[in-house]
């Protein structure tokens, strides 16, 4: 049972789903023989062993584990799980650390960490990573990952994920629930955390809407306006692709909607995406029910429509942009981007290369971080490790929530996003359009 603890990342520790291969169940162990004895003969031309989880790396064939990422501090390094954790054997701090939860002698164990009053001889013996004279003790605001839920309905509001189930016999823990660690989650630095802030070892949840990875309850706790459980069993808020909406991480203006960031975090680089004024411009989550979109009232609420995705974008550039049947010299002057015989007309698909906020701009549905900055319709799905903003930006089929990188999916499942014919198999259980798509709540 102990695959019910650590639902997102468990799969990612073997060294199968470590490399990216094809799509689910078409050569995925082939693909990680292959890149394993191309790591083998790497080591053994540079004279020494592969390189360790954590180290720096350019790229996978230099490390043990097969997979280079590009972590919250937009650093390369060898990392072992697909979602973020340690592979038992693994060095360790926390038992947060570890996709098996126990963390023994500084190595990741099949050992689960001690729960509420069981005995401890130092922190790391503890789920909650506090060791007291009377054994482990809790902290924070809720139950971090691994501990003892509190018995009956509330189980699973106890826990920071929100989501607990039976582990060892009859023993309820809560469960882990993102590739980030979520807020209230055990940490030893921002990195690790959703919102890349960690204070007094726990995760801390920034201010205002929930950004990507966070537990939520329905689409308007999460700055995408995507709220939805992708497999796990756990809510949590979606990446929904092309420029990041208000409220989410960035690191360049160029990165958001409004295409202001607001750095929060110097050590990391890291701020918030800025709201767009004096409206939402292409791009930015909305409600449907609104003006808020350009140009504003009274036209704004047109501008609003439902993505393949089933989340709701603006399309228009600016609050200046023209409506259908005005006049027009230029396509950037037409809220539909398209001016056509001196009229705005309605909207057309953009060609490959040509400068988006969203897939269903593009022709070909995938609008990709552009090498120059910014975002661009790509031609084609994006290889492993290329730069992504959501799932059906890969080839793969998945876009790592940790380092926005296209890589191998966590599960067996074809994550949100990724291309389905049927339902049945999307880890979300909801396919439409061609497209697994999350039940949004």
């Amino acid at each position: 049972m102990r695959a019910l603890l650590v639902i997102v990342a468990l799969a990612g520790c073997s060294r199968d789903l470590v490399v990216a291969g094809a799509d689910a169940g078409s050569g995925r162990d082939a693909a990680a023989d292959a890149a394993g004895d191309a790591r083998d003969d790497s080591a053994s031309e540079a004279g020494g062993a592969c390189q360790a989880v954590g180290s720096a790396c350019q790229s996978g064939v230099s490390c043990c584990s097969g997979r280079c990422a590009r972590g919250i501090d937009g650093l390369l390094r060898c990392s072992s799980a697909s979602g973020g954790c340690l592979a038992v054997g693994d060095a360790c701090s926390t038992a947060a650390d570890c996709c098996s939860l126990g963390c023994v002698g500084g190595r990741c164990s099949e050992t689960l960490c001690s729960v509420l009053d069981e005995p401890c001889a130092q922190p790391s013996d503890c789920c909650s990573n506090i060791c007291g004279p009377g054994g482990c003790e809790l902290g924070g605001t809720c139950r971090t990952a691994g501990e003892r839920c509190v018995g009956g309905k509330d189980g699973d509001k106890s826990c920071c994920s929100g989501k607990c189930d039976k582990a060892d016999g009859d023993l309820e823990r809560c469960v882990a629930a993102s590739a980030c660690r979520v807020a209230g989650a055990v940490c030893t630095a921002d990195a690790q955390c959703c919102s890349a802030t960690c204070t007094a070892g726990r995760c801390e949840a920034l201010a205002g809407c929930a950004v990507l990875g966070e537990v939520c309850k329905g689409r308007n706790d999460c700055c995408s306006k995507a709220c939805a459980d992708d497999g796990t069993g756990v809510k949590t808020c979606q990446g929904i692709g092309g420029c990041r909406s208000e409220g989410e991480l960035c690191r360049r203006g160029d990165q958001c909607c409004s295409a202001q960031c607001t750095i929060f975090n110097t050590t990391l680089g890291l701020g918030r995406c800025a709201a767009s004024t004096p409206c939402k411009v292409a791009g930015e989550a909305c409600n449907g029910d609104e003006e808020a979109c350009c140009p504003g009232a009274p036209d704004g609420k047109d501008n609003c429509f439902e993505t393949a995705l089933k989340v709701k974008r603006c399309r228009a550039s600016s609050a200046t942009c023209l409506e259908k049947d005005s006049p027009c010299g230029a396509a950037a002057e037409c809220c539909s981007q398209n001016c056509d015989k001196s009229k705005c007309a309605d909207a057309i698909c953009l060609a490959d290369s040509a400068s988006c906020a969203f897939g269903e701009q593009c022709c070909s549905g995938i609008c990709a971080p552009a090498a120059q900055g910014g975002f661009a319709c790509s031609a084609a799905c994006l290889p492993s490790g290329a730069s992504c903003g959501t799932n059906s930006d890969c080839c793969d089929g998945f876009c790592d929530v940790r380092s926005a990188l296209c890589g191998a999916a966590p599960a067996g499942c074809i994550p949100i996003g990724g291309a389905c014919g049927d339902s049945a198999a999307c880890c979300s259980s909801s396919c439409a359009g061609g497209l697994c798509t999350p039940l949004l709540q």
